[in-house]
């Protein structure tokens, strides 16, 4: 369910051109049968057409702008709700109906109805309360602060890496960094669950936090600018608003993970190989991988897909 949700949710271009037309058509469709419920004096067609009335509206205005992703919630919370709905009165008022251990999926019964509150409700209940499906924190790009530049001077980036060892002594490297460590932080600490959550907000920032061009970064390495652009165009397609300066000494799965997340980065992936008509091998999964390791394996195997 969390896969599913944070996907339709991420409101990428083919998502949401591809359902909003969808949706205002059901919007159409529910509210003209709302309408006839209404003067056919049938309150259960008129409840329920008003609501997914109302979660067709919610959904497309998530879709629409970033701004109104509270609308999401709107939705989950009328999903959290028909699934408590519909627990409620298999187990409460249909009495003749059996549990149904062996009957299939589509089945209504109490059985159904308690796995799909299991797996749909309480991740939408999650979602409502939190705004996310996972326990993992998650942070938005409107969650983050730009620093202040302390001078006119133009600064030179700092490449960004993450060390295997940040994650016995997160609280330190938070401290240093100038990060909030959360109560759910220090629960998930105890039971040695790492807070990613930290390091995100970290190497967002500092990502978000450079200045200077792609030329001025790469000022080294001039053959590969061509790829360098290349690869920056593939990556924006996943970034939340804007394109963000990557460096050659960058680590790179600090950089992937942070700009597109766990789920998505097989997804990146399989756009740079689909640029570059390439194929990758084990060796991007080494933690030293930097992104002048990356450029330097597109250009050696660019076009070699078979």
């Amino acid at each position: 369910m969390s896969r599913f949700g944070n996907t339709l949710f991420s409101a990428s271009p083919f998502i949401r051109w591809t359902l909003i037309p969808v949706l205002f058509l059901c919007i159409i469709l529910f509210g003209f049968i709302a309408y006839a419920g209404i003067i056919s004096h049938d309150r259960s067609a008129t409840v329920i057409s008003s609501g997914l009335t109302l979660v067709c509206i919610a959904l497309a205005m998530g879709l629409l702008s970033a701004r109104m992703s509270w609308a999401f919630r709107i939705v989950t919370g009328f999903v959290f709700a028909a699934y408590i709905s519909y627990v409620i009165y298999e187990f409460c008022f249909n009495p003749e109906a059996e549990f149904g251990w062996l009957s299939s999926r589509g089945a209504s019964n109490p059985r159904n109805a308690l796995l799909g509150f299991v797996i749909i409700g309480l991740p939408c209940f999650w979602y409502t309360i939190s705004g996310q499906f996972g326990l993992r924190l998650e942070f938005s790009q409107r969650d983050i602060q730009v620093p202040a530049p302390t001078s006119g001077k133009r600064v030179k980036p700092e490449p960004i890496a993450i060390s295997e060892n940040w994650k016995q002594s997160f609280f330190a490297f938070a401290r240093r960094e100038g990060l909030t460590i959360t109560p759910l932080d220090r629960i998930r600490h105890i039971f040695r669950l790492p807070p990613f959550d930290l390091v995100d907000t970290w190497v967002y920032t500092k990502l978000i936090s450079r200045s200077g061009s792609i030329e001025e970064a790469w000022s080294s390495y001039p053959e590969f600018l061509p790829i360098v652009n290349s690869l920056h165009q593939v990556l924006e397609t996943h970034l939340w608003s804007h394109s963000l300066l990557i460096i050659p000494k960058d680590q790179y799965s600090a950089i992937v993970r942070i700009l597109t997340g766990d789920l998505d980065e097989v997804e990146v992936l399989m756009a740079i190989e689909e640029e570059f008509d390439l194929a990758f091998d084990d060796s991007i999964t080494n933690p030293d991988f930097t992104v002048l390791d990356l450029v330097t394996y597109i250009d050696t195997h660019k076009g070699q897909n078979e």
